[in-house]
């Protein structure tokens, strides 16, 4: 597939007015986290174009929703650096006046920021920055493509964090790279002090003017420094970190160089980069310089070479021969324009014996190039329009403003690419596959791609958004089939992001928002599951073997035919000890209690409706046996906790008193269970709910919104945005299923909490990629209901970031 223009952000339109002054000089940064969240810094604001008063700013917007973007801070001074911490929550930000600084989200919300840690050296230039490595690297193994086993797909490498702490753990730090070759390193202790480390590199007498960074397996980093000039070498060092007590040490040693003096007469380095190393390959190092004879790309290879020694000092050993590693210059390309950025794909290839990940460079005329890694190809290209022309619109007065591209960078999988220039404008592309090159991504490598983010710990939207129309329900269908063969614990370990991503999936196109309403009560059935069965504690003179959840469910699962629930509370009677919690605690569940028990009341009165043949709401989760088994043990511990604090019970409004609606669930259930879902006495009972129960609405159909939304089959592309301004088109339209007897409540409703917001509501989240909705404001009354808070707080149901509305 060739690159593709996905959206476009520009700012709006207003009346301009006469500017006397030109635009400063930009050399604006961008990066992408691996929760797909863009960070960008430019010189002029997004908000007020007009202000006189030039500040750098730093932007933070979800890719799935770019129009909401939010400043993170205001510098005085020219961004120099900006990096993502490993999990995509903080920011790492320096500046050309000296000042360091990092930036969190509160609580995981994407519009409120706080700065955590700043430090300022004075007279100090600070050109780069990064994050110790945390000793977690995955790899994909694609000689296993075709297997079943995410073990086989995808692999763990090995690999030693930056820094070591007491008992081989990770350190948490930071190290920035100042122009005149002052490395500083700052590591985060685990009491809440910090520990600050500086050293000079040794035989740097110039001025660093690009640089880069690679992590290596032994935990060491290296460094390539240039001082701009192709006279100069490339400068490389090797920088290692040590810790004991609180006194931190920073080693760092000089290791072979490379020239390219001896090619070029006259010019200047503008861009060094590392390329991400595959397994077992050589260290790769990209450079570009602009000289008279116009403008190249390098690529260089770290080789172990062993040297001549003289016969006399020869031992003859052929192992105890001199080596030493030098550069080897790979490939070299003849490209057009000034380069103005360099980055590849991140997600490292083991046995990729087929192709190497794309290399992707940025020119200052607003051209974008994708390079082949192995001869430096173009194989594909994409211009695009910077700066919209409209700003010119307001007055011939204005001062001309030249508009260049700033810079280019990937997503983790690298099938997504950002770029941002001088003005702030934002363009999003979608990549090439790295090992499809000029085809359209198959079923095949798609879902490969999204089973190593889920392995990783990757959010999947950027695969999700590259994916064809016409192969969603085929990549749906492979994907549910692979992860049903996976072993039990498997299943266990990655249950939650396996469901958030068939949310995400099925909110693609308009057919699928029944089966995510689905998708959504499993997972939300199976978290309220494992918090109820973890309440569940041994007797203290207990001898049993097995956990106490454990014994309960044999025990229900041996009287699946028994449809009363209190004959059912009778067999477990002897284990009223491990059964029994605290009134506090019970008390606390309520609102989860009152959701299970209206959930399926919900969904039983919509059973009569699956026998048509459209499967609306429901139809999976009714039809699958291990949900109902989880019900009717939910509804087992329940009952029993309803004798412990009858107030944690849930209420319901019926038109008979002596209505025990528990017992009603639990027989229907059953029913369900044991019979199929046309028996016509079930039928029977179902219909009668709604006139015997008032069945609330639960909201339960949240439709996808942003970028990511069935407007990707609809929509022409390139899709076109204004900050500040969410499109007609894209607002999201819930599909409402109208069921006689259901009683609608036009109130919103929180998708975790499972309590109404108010009208209008006040202080709450919203999602970025799905219209949930959930308070701001921790209601948590005991432990556990902080544990069932703190799931939910890093990210939404279908895996989308938080932000206050």
């Amino acid at each position: 597939r060739e690159m593709e223009l996905l959206y476009s952000v520009e700012k709006p339109v207003v009346n301009c007015k006469s500017i006397p002054f030109s635009l400063p000089e930009d050399d604006g940064r961008c990066g992408i986290s691996i929760r797909n969240v863009i960070v960008f810094s430019t010189a002029e604001s997004i908000e007020d174009r007009l202000s006189e008063n030039w500040t750098w700013n730093v932007y933070v917007a979800d890719l799935n929703s770019p129009w909401d973007s939010h400043r993170v801070c205001i510098s005085p001074y020219k961004i120099t650096g900006i990096s993502w911490d490993h999990i995509g929550n903080r920011l790492l930000i320096i500046n050309e006046g000296g000042e360091i600084e990092i930036w969190r989200m509160k609580d995981w919300v994407l519009n409120d920021w706080e700065c955590m840690f700043k430090n300022k050296f004075i007279g100090e230039e600070l050109i780069s920055c990064f994050w110790y490595h945390n000793g977690k690297k995955v790899s994909l193994n694609c000689e296993a493509q075709d297997s079943i086993l995410y073990s086989d797909k995808v692999v763990c490498a090995t690999f030693q964090p930056t820094l070591q702490m007491i008992g081989s753990c990770a350190g948490d730090g930071i190290v920035v790279i100042t122009a005149s070759g002052l490395v500083i390193s700052t590591v985060f202790l685990i009491d809440a002090t910090e520990v600050t480390h500086e050293v000079s590199i040794r035989g740097w007498k110039s001025k660093i003017v690009t640089m880069d960074y690679f992590y290596c397996e032994s935990g060491d980093v290296l460094l390539a420094l240039s001082n701009g000039h192709v006279e100069s070498p490339i400068m490389c060092y090797k920088l290692r970190l040590s810790i004991r007590e609180t006194n931190l040490s920073i080693n760092c040693k000089q290791c072979s160089s490379l020239s390219i003096f001896n090619k070029v007469s006259k010019g200047k380095v503008n861009k060094v980069k590392f390329l991400p190393q595959e397994e077992y390959g050589p260290c790769t190092l990209l450079l570009s310089h602009l000289s008279s004879q116009g403008s190249s790309i390098e690529m260089w290879e770290l080789h172990e070479k062993s040297c001549p020694v003289n016969p006399i000092f020869a031992t003859g050993n052929v192992s105890d021969q001199y080596k030493s590693w030098v550069w080897q210059l790979q490939n070299q390309s003849k490209v057009l324009g000034t380069v103005k950025s360099l980055d590849s794909q991140r997600l490292t290839m083991s046995n990729n014996l087929n192709s190497l990940p794309f290399i992707v460079v940025g020119y200052s005329d607003g051209t974008i190039q994708c390079l082949s890694r192995d001869s430096l190809q173009v194989i594909s290209a994409l211009r695009l329009g910077l700066a919209s022309s409209r700003e010119d619109m307001g007055s011939s007065k204005r001062h001309k403003t030249s508009y260049s591209l700033n810079c280019v960078c990937l997503s983790k999988t690298g099938s997504v690419g950002a770029c941002v220039d001088n003005k702030g404008y934002m363009h999003v592309m979608r990549m090439p596959s790295c090992i499809e090159y000029g085809r359209p991504m198959s079923v095949s490598w798609a879902v490969t791609l999204l089973e190593t983010c889920l392995v990783g710990g990757v959010d999947p939207w950027d695969v999700i958004v590259s994916l064809r129309p016409t192969l969603y329900e085929q990549i749906m269908e492979r994907l549910i089939e692979d992860f049903n063969k996976q072993t039990l614990g498997t299943q266990q370990m990655y249950y939650h992001r396996y469901m958030s991503l068939r949310i995400a999936l099925y909110g693609l196109y308009v057919g699928g928002m029944s089966k995510a309403t689905d998708c959504y009560a499993m997972l939300m059935l199976t978290s309220v599951a494992s918090v109820f069965r973890g309440l569940l504690r041994p007797a203290e003179q207990s001898s049993q073997d097995k956990d106490p959840g454990e014994t309960l469910s044999s025990i229900v699962k041996g009287l699946e035919s028994v449809c009363d629930i209190d004959k059912i509370l009778l067999q477990i009677e002897r284990m009223s000890t491990e059964l029994t919690v605290e009134g506090i605690i019970l008390q606390s569940l309520q609102h989860i209690i009152q959701w299970l028990c209206d959930t399926c009341l919900y969904f039983l009165a919509l059973l009569p409706q699956q026998l048509q043949p459209t499967k609306g709401i429901g139809f999976e989760f009714i039809h699958d046996s291990r949900a109902i088994s989880t019900i009717r043990e939910l509804l087992v511990i329940i009952r029993m906790w309803g004798l412990i604090k009858p107030s944690c019970l849930p209420s319901f409004t019926k038109t008979t008193e002596n209505l025990d609606v528990i017992a009603v669930i639990f027989k229907l259930v059953t029913k369900l269970l044991q019979t199929a879902d046309s028996d016509e006495s079930l039928l029977d009972e179902c219909c009668l709910l709604p006139s015997q129960i008032a069945i609330p609405d639960l909201h339960l159909n949240i439709p996808a919104r942003g970028v990511a939304s069935p407007i990707l089959m609809s929509a022409t592309l390139p899709l076109k945005f204004e900050y500040g301004y969410c499109p007609e088109y894209i607002q999201p339209h819930p599909e409402y299923h109208i069921t006689e007897g259901i009683i609608e409540k036009p109130m919103p409703r929180d998708c975790v909490h499972h309590i109404y917001l108010g009208s209008p509501p006040v202080d709450y989240k919203k999602c970025t990629r799905c219209c949930a909705k959930t308070t701001a404001r921790s209601i948590a009354r005991s432990v556990v209901t902080k544990i069932w808070d703190h799931k939910w707080l890093s990210s939404c149901l279908c895996g989308g970031n938080w932000m206050k509305a």
